[in-house]
């Protein structure tokens, strides 16, 4: 059986969702990375492809949490909607409704859920 490949996401070092993706760029991938929830699990899909089964320990998760929480959430998605298709303008809309009373799902959130659900990704939040 292959060992399990490694990488650590510092929290402290988390600072915006922008922050989130040149760090995991540098540290898993060797550069930049695009800058899209998308395209960063596509990628992650493709470096288990590459590198068989990892382990993700995000240290300090509960700083990246708080940072990746609904006034950055309501950020990124107030930035997406001036890109975005318009197919895609009310869903956005009602993100940003939820973001803006404090509900649903956050960045961070959304984060997790992509690690969780790739397969052959663990996942540890310390």
């Amino acid at each position: 059986m292959e060992p399990t490949k490694n990488f650590v996401i510092d929290g402290r070092k988390i600072t915006s969702l922008e922050s989130f993706y040149e760090f995991v760029g540098s540290e898993f991938f060797d550069g930049k990375i695009p800058e899209n929830l998308d395209a960063f699990e596509e990628i992650l899909g493709d470096l288990v492809e590459e590198e068989g089964a990892i382990t993700v320990r995000w240290a300090d998760a509960s700083l990246s949490r708080d940072v990746l929480g609904y006034p950055e959430t309501l950020r990124a998605l107030v930035e997406q909607m001036k890109h975005a298709h318009p197919d895609n303008i009310e869903t956005i809309k009602e993100k940003i409704s939820s973001a803006e009373a404090g509900q649903g799902e956050t960045l961070f959130d959304t984060l997790e859920e992509i690690f969780l659900n790739t397969e052959q990704v663990t996942l540890i939040l310390e």
